[in-house]
């Protein structure tokens, strides 16, 4: 016997059934799709991984053969353009990589160099001791030192113009500072300052560079990119050149020519360089 209950429900399920086979037919064929693109998209990043990886190569052996270059240029550039000179190193008790640096830099350049070597900042004159053993050599400022400082303008006289030094041997035999080379009186053609105590600058040294360019002789704060010591920038405000890539060929050039009166600005990597080496001439 005819039911159409049972007709529209067969009709219904049919029609059910094909709508769910061409729901899982289209899942699965995006599906497939998104694989292939998905495949692809995979391929194209590793290609481009890779072509990456062999240009961060050729970039690196450039910059290997570049370094290597400019460092066997630089003793053609400054060999022997110091030699009659004498230059101070003021530097730091410790560490100081940037000392050293410079020091070899300098030598390179045939200069002959004298490293004052300072055990404390504001010259040690926080200490009671120190203050006593040159109480009767020069006044003390209270507050601190900066430009026309009494014990960095009385320093830099007895560096720059010879004769007795009684501050100098005062902080001395107060074990505030040693001197390797030279003698008393030794006259200098420039100062290189790189001491610095706890990361930071000395304003006294800062100052006593300035007063010592106030002679005629060129000064110069260094410093090197591995170890931020604010010494070159401290130099700037101060009024003198800085270079602050001494561990680099081109700090080693910016150095020299410095000193030797050939140029004068900011020279390095950092911010605010005037350049990152000087006009070769």
């Amino acid at each position: 016997m005819y039911n159409l209950r049972y007709h529209i429900t067969s009709l219904v399920a049919v029609f059910l059934a094909l709508a769910i086979g061409l729901i899982l037919g289209t899942v699965v064929v995006e599906r497939g799709y998104l694989d292939k693109q998905r495949t692809t998209l995979v391929q194209s990043l590793q290609s481009d991984f890779t072509g990456l990886r062999n240009e961060n190569a050729d970039l690196k052996r450039e910059r290997d053969r570049d370094h290597a270059f400019a460092t066997d240029v630089v003793p053609l550039l400054i060999g022997g353009t110091m030699r009659g000179k004498t230059v101070l190193l003021i530097t730091n008790a410790g560490r100081n990589d940037a000392a050293a640096l410079a020091r070899d830099v300098l030598r390179q350049a045939g200069a002959d160099v004298v490293v004052a070597t300072l055990k404390a900042k504001n010259l040690g004159l926080d200490d009671p001791n120190v203050q006593k053993s040159v109480s009767g050599i020069v006044t003390l400022t209270p507050g601190g030192a900066g430009s026309g400082d009494p014990v960095a303008g009385l320093l830099a006289s007895e560096w720059t113009k010879g004769g007795q030094q009684p501050l100098t041997d005062a902080l001395r035999s107060s074990g505030q500072l040693t001197v390797d080379g030279g003698s008393a009186g030794t006259h200098f053609d420039g100062v290189v300052l790189l001491a610095s105590f706890d990361g930071q600058p000395d304003p006294v040294l800062v100052a006593l560079a300035a007063d010592m360019q106030k002679s005629g002789m060129p000064a110069v704060g260094v410093e090197s990119q591995t170890v931020a010591t604010g010494v070159s920038d401290a130099a700037l405000g101060a009024g003198l050149s800085s270079v602050d890539d001494v561990d680099a060929p081109e700090g080693a050039v910016s150095l020299v020519y410095v000193l030797l009166g050939r140029a004068e600005g900011h020279y390095g990597v950092k911010a605010g360089a005037t350049a990152a080496y000087p006009k070769l001439r």
